[in-house]
């Protein structure tokens, strides 16, 4: 077997174990019926080399075994990556080639939520591809534009046909666009996600958090301190701003652990610990950017 084989299908391992390392690192994100799987970036790099198809299949079975939703998960779930994936390696504008898994995501998974959990079908199907779209095309497509610009791991990675892909520049940074990632799905989870389940009369209530605001100012603020936080370090630009955004994280951190003790509702904050590493990390980012325009100036 020759030595290109060889690395490649290391490569293809590694791709393979990547994505089931973040299914599972990010498992509350990851199955059900509001999911942002993260390691669906990982399919874009199916437009720079083929071969990656099979790690997104081989990852995305592997991932699925550990799945609450069991067998039809591994058969139906695996099937909506593997029909997302054929298409996507032939086209090449990267914009609509990331259309296959929102659509073939949200509507086999949408099905499956809907004969195995009797969800709404197309309730479920819309949340299954909102989530999809945020992955792959907010955080996705910017951070593969970020890459690209470095040939030197791109060849690393085997991919060396880059140039190809029109619309390459991207308006959002790679960190801004996870900021505004996690922004998205913390908005989503408020509204949607259900907290805990009254069952009256045969009758089976979701409460959400969104229900709860009305009783709880400090829920509410945990959803617009983040918005806050967005708009300021996206649109404002003075260095005052990074005491601001400082101050308004110790409060979030503050309000998360005293919401923290609630049994009730603890789970539901945990991407928001994410979401503050995000922030904190864009701040430290933006602010070493804008002092070094300064420097040079």
């Amino acid at each position: 077997m020759k030595k290109y084989d060889v690395m490649m299908m290391s490569k293809v391992g590694i791709i393979a174990a990547l994505y089931v390392a973040l299914t599972l690192a990010f498992s509350p994100l990851s199955y059900g019926g509001i999911q942002f799987r993260i390691a669906e970036v990982l399919v874009l790099l199916v437009l720079y080399k083929k071969e990656y198809s099979i790690s997104l299949i081989l990852g995305c079975f592997v991932s699925n075994l550990f799945s609450p939703l069991g067998w039809a998960d591994i058969v139906f779930g695996t099937l909506a990556t593997a029909l997302s994936v054929i298409p996507m390696m032939f086209v090449k504008n990267k914009y609509i080639a990331a259309l296959f898994p929102v659509i073939f995501n949200g509507l086999i998974v949408g099905a499956e939520l809907y004969y195995v959990l009797e969800l709404p079908f197309w309730l479920s199907t819309f949340e299954v591809a909102v989530g999809e779209f945020v992955v792959i095309y907010i955080v996705g497509i910017a951070l593969f534009n970020g890459i690209e610009q470095n040939k030197e791991f791109m060849n690393i990675l085997g991919c060396k046909n880059s140039d190809q892909f029109e619309n390459k520049k991207s308006i959002l940074k790679p960190f801004e666009s996870i900021v505004i990632a996690f922004t998205i799905i913390s908005i989503i989870f408020y509204f949607a996600m259900p907290i805990y389940t009254i069952i009256t009369d045969d009758i089976t209530n979701n409460i959400a958090l969104f229900n709860m605001t009305k009783n709880n100012l400090i829920i509410l603020l945990t959803l617009i301190i983040p918005i806050i936080l967005l708009l300021t370090i996206l649109l404002i630009k003075n260095k005052f701003k990074y005491i601001f955004n400082l101050i308004l994280i110790i409060i979030w951190i503050s309000l998360l652990i005293f919401i923290g003790f609630n049994e009730k509702i603890q789970y539901t904050y945990f991407f928001q610990y994410l979401l503050i590493g995000s922030y904190i990390i864009l701040n430290i980012y933006k602010y070493k950017k804008e002092s070094t325009l300064l420097s040079t100036n």
